[in-house]
This record gives structure tokens, C-alpha cells and sequence, in this order.
């Protein structure tokens, strides 16, 4: 390796050089040990401090930040480097002077990411470290069955899932898949400690049986959990599937032409006390082509079929569109259910049996105009709150599967806002605040549309109040009670609550969104006995009956609780035989106090049939012992009338004890 002109080498470079001739075949004795490249004969190392040199005089280190550098332009292609050297040591110089804000900003760069990288690597360095600590332990197994839930025979080809159920199992492991063999046996082996899920998915069968009773699948779900110690083998975990059912049928528009990219959704509904529908989603779907929809692997029961609103393009940029829409509007497919209409009142259940196809479920969804809303949100009495607020649109009589699934929007930094796609209709707005996640109302205002857009402002402050004095009987406390307003609606259930009443009684409940009510009391556990018997607000008692409040809404009530409830026990059976897990249903033999939650009781007999009720209201009861129900069809509100002849009346006195035997019957 001869210098270049007039760039003299340092003393060690220089020894070397006179120490060694090298001919023009001789190969490089120089290489890097950690990468193994060799120099050529023209290869030279210019750092960025000013030093070159031709050989590594610290094995694997460079001098300061280096670079490597070639002298033709194929070598610098093929290495990926930097720049070829053609110059003496002096434009060396004068180059690195001129991009000194080059090597600077560079400078800046690496120590910005230094940090980042450095924990990037720290951070996968102790992922690895624990899952090493983790391997070091001994290995556990897990295995099982999986078979049919109504056959018992063996289901092969499910693919059944382990999934971590904690950080610290996450960290040891990942999530594993198996499928079972023909005798539906499954086994997971070298598995660390730790909690794990056991996930089931086969064609045409479902985890759930399509109970929407909790305690049904109770046993089934501690089934799929699984504790695993270190070296600790978990076998004969049996896991069952339900065969499942089908729903299919077409989406067609008011031309009888099919609707393509319409979503489709399949509704169960579950009654509560008070007759009370939550709505619950069980599948989606978007219909094809030619408007047809196919939704599998569905539990048995009774669903409602809806589709509309508007059009989905998954390979779009624009993902979903209206039918039509420019400055005069948008045009979008009503929500209509099978076999046609917008009432969930008038709708028709489809009902699946298992392994059966409910087909030809084809429905007509007419076209709709949408409209805006736009208003501010106005500070009123109490000040704005910081950060941004959120303007919410709900319906009162909308059928949603979640509370609040209308449109949303933020407010501007003036606090205009804007709601578009809005069909004819009642509506609720509400601005909320999130402060630490936790969202808070601010005020409301309602809204009716009928063939034009609309402006409605929102007043901060502006919600309905309930406040008032509770009397409360000698023998009862009013520590850890509070008095409760609850509302229902399709999907959704709200409580408002004050908080605990003081020594005099006193409550107030504020920020309370227009809406229909129930007032009622909250105790402490062990304390179900006091209720409310008397809730005079202007000059009206709401303790049995449902109230309207307003945003304008200000109501001053005096609440009388007592302690005279009832206890009602006995036995059910069927042949003379006790019944094991039937349902004994208290239902007000008032249609008006049905309505009221508190009201309705509920109890399952034991292994010998027996059952009780505590904490009855005293009134008129129809009482009734049925199976169990997946939707708890015992708190429709057509029940009674369907099962009056089944049923035992029982007038039930204050502070009584009464024993009613009961007969099993059927469900209409």
C-alpha cells in the first residue's frame, strides 16, 4: 500500500509500511475482525477528527466516528459506503470543513437516537431474559376433549387456542393453536406457568349455548381457565360446542333490485325486569353483489334481522358512501327490519334450531333523507371546562345494541359544532367533558326534525334535577343509602344516583338527561328490605309509577321509605316430582307496577325443588314456575297475558311469611 502525494503518514502507518513490500498479488494482510472485510490496495480510513490511515490499529474499533471510503465508484456501490477517495490529505480537510454542519447535524441525529435504540435493545434484552427465566423453569402440559353439547360425541378438526391471560404470561409465552384429533382430544406441551384462556372454533358450532342467563355457562367458562404451575400437567379439561344455525336472505331496494355493501346485523333480544328490552348484537355481516347476506355459526334462539344505512366499499378509499348527497342533503338506506319495517314492535323474530339455515329471509329497505344539526355550545351559569367537548346525538326511540350509538362530533375552539346524517326524528344532544378518562355531561338539549335541517345550541348547566328530603322509618339507618333514577331504553340502562344521604335526608341529583324514569333506593348489602313507599314530587307520587323529565326539569320531592316487606316460599314440581333449577317469576298484578323494576322477583328452586323470594313489596302478585329461559322471555310484557292461566295469585301482606306451592308449566 503506497501513499498518496503529499499526504504524509502518521509514524506507526509509516513502520508498517516500511516493514512490508508487498507485490501487486500479494493479498491484504489487513482485516476486520468483525465483519471480515480486507482493504485493497488503494483503501484508505479517514475520520471525521482529521486522522487516516490504511490499517486497524484497534482490531475491531475505529478512531472516533469513521468512515470507510474506495476509490472507484463500482467497489463504493457494492460496500454501500460513503464516498471514494481521490484527493490528498489538505481537500480531505477543506471537505470535512465545509460539511461541518453535515457531521454536526449527523452528530445530533445519533445521539437522539442513541437513547431509543439503547432501550429498544434493553428492553427486548429483558424480554428475552424472561422468557430464558421462564424455559429454565420446568415445562407444564395442558390437555382435553372437546365434544358436542348435545350428543356428547367427539368433535376432531377444532382448532382450539391457548391465549395468555396476564402480562406476565404474555412476557413467557404467546399464544398457541392446536387442532383436536378424531377422538376431539387436544394437547398443548413445554407450556411455562401461568393463566391461560382456552379459546374453541369449528365450523357450524358455536362456544355458547344461546342462553343469555349467565349462570348457564357458568361451569363452562371456569372449564376454559386454566392456573398452570411451573412443571404441572392439567389434563381431562372437557370443552363443549353447540351446534349452531344459520341466517340467509337478500336486501333488495324499493325497485326490487338488490342492494350490494349494506351491512346487515342479526339482534337478540333480552327482556328485563320492568319489561325491558336490551338489545344485543350477535353477528354482522355486509351483503354481496347481488344483495345477498349469509350470517353462520349463530346460537339457537329468536334474532331480528336489520340492515341500512350506508353503502360499504372496503377496497375504497372512501369506505362508506350515501346513496346520494350534495349541498341539498344525503340519501342513505333507512335501518329497516325483516320483513320491513322501522319498528322494532312490528318486526319478526327468525328463529334457529341447531345445524338448520333459516333462508329466503328477503326484505325491502326504502331510501331515506338525512339532515344537520348545527348549534354551539353556550358556557351558561358555570364556566366552560377545559380541553375539548364532545357533542353527542342519541334517540330516545332509536334501537341500538350500545347506550350513545349515534353520531358525535367535537366542538370547534368557538364551540360550533356540526352533526350531519340525521333522519327525521326525536332527538337528545349532549356535551360531555373527558377529564382523566372519565366522562362527564355538561348540559342537554332536545331536538325534533322533521324535513329541514335544524339549530339547537347547548347550554353548559342546562339538564334536569331531582332533590328532596327522605323520611326514613326508626328502625332503619340512613347510612349507605342513596336515592337512584333509573332509565331504560333499548340497549342501553342508566343510572343516576346522589350521593349518600346525610344526617337530615337531604339528596340531590343533578345533570340528568331528559328521559323517562324510575325512582328507587339504593342500600347496602344485607339492608334489601327498605324500600321507597312514597315519592311525592309536585303534588304527584312516583314511587309505582314511571316519570318524564325534561332538560328544563326541577323536581322537589319528599321520599318515605319502609320496612314491612314480605317473604314468599315453597316448592315446585311437575308429576309430583320436585323440580330442580325451575324459574319461580313474582310478577305485580298491577300493568302498572310491571313497569317498575323493584317490583318484579325472581328465584330458581334448589335440588329439591324448593324456593324463596325475600324483600316482596306488599301487593297483588301473579306468581309462575317456568324453565329457564335464554332471553328471560318471563319479563316480556306479553308474558302474563299469554301465561295467566298458569300462574297462582298471592295477595301479600306487610311483614307476612306465606308458602305457595307451584306447578311447572310451560312457556307461551
Amino acid at each position: 500500500m503506497s501513499p498518496v502525494a503529499d499526504n504524509p503518514l502518521t509514524a506507526p502507518d509509516r513502520e508498517l509500511e516500511e516493514n512490508k513490500k508487498p507485490s501487486e498479488s500479494e493479498p491484504p494482510r489487513i482485516r476486520r475482525p468483525l465483519c471480515g472485510w480486507s482493504p485493497g490496495k488503494q483503501d484508505k480510513w479517514f475520520c471525521n477528527r482529521g486522522y487516516e490511515w490504511k490499517t486497524f490499529d484497534k482490531l475491531s474499533e475505529c478512531r472516533g466516528w469513521c468512515k470507510r471510503t474506495y476509490p472507484d465508484l463500482a467497489h463504493r456501490r457494492k460496500h454501500r459506503t460513503m464516498f471514494p477517495v481521490s484527493s490528498p490529505k489538505r481537500k480531505f480537510r477543506t471537505m470535512h470543513r465545509k460539511n461541518g454542519s453535515v457531521s454536526f447535524l449527523a452528530s445530533c441525529v445519533a445521539l437522539f437516537l442513541f437513547p431509543v435504540v439503547f432501550f429498544a435493545a434493553l428492553s427486548f434484552a429483558q424480554s428475552k431474559d424472561d422468557r430464558s427465566m421462564a424455559s429454565s423453569k420446568p415445562l407444564g402440559q395442558v390437555s382435553g376433549h372437546v365434544y358436542r353439547a348435545d350428543t356428547g360425541e367427539p368433535i376432531p378438526k377444532t382448532q382450539v387456542s391457548l391465549l395468555p391471560s396476564d402480562e406476565a404470561t404474555a412476557k413467557a409465552t404467546e399464544q398457541r393453536t392446536v387442532r383436536t384429533g378424531p377422538d376431539g382430544t387436544f394437547t398443548f406441551t413445554d407450556l411455562p406457568g401461568g393463566n391461560y384462556d382456552i379459546g374453541t372454533w369449528h365450523n357450524g358450532y358455536s362456544e355458547y349455548s344461546g342462553s343469555l342467563d349467565p349462570d348457564s355457562s357458568d361451569r363452562e367458562l371456569t372449564n376454559r381457565k386454566v392456573a398452570l404451575t411451573p412443571g404441572q400437567t392439567v389434563q381431562n379439561i372437557v370443552l363443549h360446542l353447540y351446534p349452531a344455525g344459520v341466517i340467509s336472505g337478500q336486501v333488495m331496494d324499493e325497485d326490487q333490485d338488490p342492494v350490494p355493501g349494506l351491512q346487515v346485523l342479526a339482534l337478540r333480544i333480552d327482556f328485563k325486569k320492568g319489561g325491558q328490552r336490551n338489545i344485543l348484537l350477535a353477528a354482522q355481516t355486509i351483503t354481496d353483489d347481488l344483495g345477498n347476506y349469509r350470517m353462520p355459526d349463530l346460537p339457537p334462539g329468536s334474532y331480528f334481522v336489520r340492515a341500512g344505512g350506508l353503502i360499504q366499499r372496503p377496497m375504497r378509499k372512501m369506505q362508506a358512501m350515501s346513496v346520494k348527497e350534495g349541498p341539498a342533503g344525503r340519501v342513505q338506506y333507512q335501518n329497516t327490519f325483516y320483513p320491513g319495517t322501522s319498528s322494532l314492535s312490528e318486526a319478526k323474530p327468525v328463529d334457529i334450531a341447531p345445524l338448520t339455515e333459516a333462508r329466503d329471509t328477503r326484505f325491502t329497505v326504502p331510501t331515506e333523507r338525512t339532515f344537520s344539526v348545527r348549534g354551539k355550545v353556550l358556557p351558561g351559569a358555570e364556566p366552560p371546562p377545559k380541553g375539548s367537548v364532545e357533542i353527542e346525538c342519541t334517540s330516545p326511540d332509536s334501537v341500538g345494541y350500545n347506550f350513545r350509538m349515534g353520531p358525535s362530533t367535537a366542538a370547534e375552539p368557538d364551540g360550533s359544532f356540526k352533526i350531519s346524517g340525521l333522519p327525521p326524528g326525536d332527538y337528545t344532544l349532549a356535551a360531555t367533558a373527558t377529564n382523566q378518562g372519565v366522562s362527564n355531561d355538561l348540559g342537554f338539549a332536545s331536538v325534533h326534525i322533521s324535513d329541514a335541517d335544524v339549530h339547537s345550541d347547548v347550554e353548559i348547566g342546562h339538564a334536569a334535577e331531582v332533590y328532596g328530603k327522605v323520611d326514613v322509618p326508626p328502625e332503619a339507618s340512613v347510612r349507605g343509602k342513596r336515592i337512584q333514577l333509573e332509565i331504560f331504553g333499548p340497549g342501553f340502562y342508566l343510572l343516576h344516583q346522589s350521593s349518600e344521604l346525610d344526617r337530615t335526608g337531604r339528596f340531590d341529583i343533578k345533570t340528568i338527561p331528559p328521559g323517562v324514569f324510575t325512582l328507587s333506593l339504593s342500600a347496602s348489602e344485607g339492608d334489601e328490605s327498605v324500600y321507597v313507599k312514597k315519592a311525592v314530587c309536585g303534588g304527584h307520587d312516583y314511587a309505582t309509577r314511571e316519570f318524564t323529565l325534561t332538560a328544563e326539569s326541577r323536581l322537589d320531592c319528599d321520599v318515605t321509605l319502609a320496612r314491612d316487606t314480605s317473604t314468599v316460599y315453597g316448592k315446585v314440581t311437575s308429576s309430583d316430582n320436585p323440580v330442580t333449577a325451575a324459574v319461580v317469576v313474582m310478577i305485580p298484578a298491577s300493568p302498572e307496577l310491571r313497569k317498575v323494576p323493584r317490583y318484579t322477583l325472581i328465584s330458581k328452586t334448589d335440588a329439591a325443588g324448593r324456593y324463596k323470594l325475600t324483600a316482596v313489596i306488599p301487593t297483588d302478585y301473579l306468581l309462575f314456575a317456568v324453565p329457564n329461559s335464554p332471553d328471560h322471555a318471563y319479563f316480556d310484557p306479553a308474558f302474563v297475558d299469554r301465561n295467566t292461566l298458569n300462574s297462582e295469585s298471592v295477595a301479600v301482606n306487610p311483614g307476612s311469611a306465606q308458602i305457595v306451592d307451584l306447578k311447572l308449566s310451560s312457556l307461551k
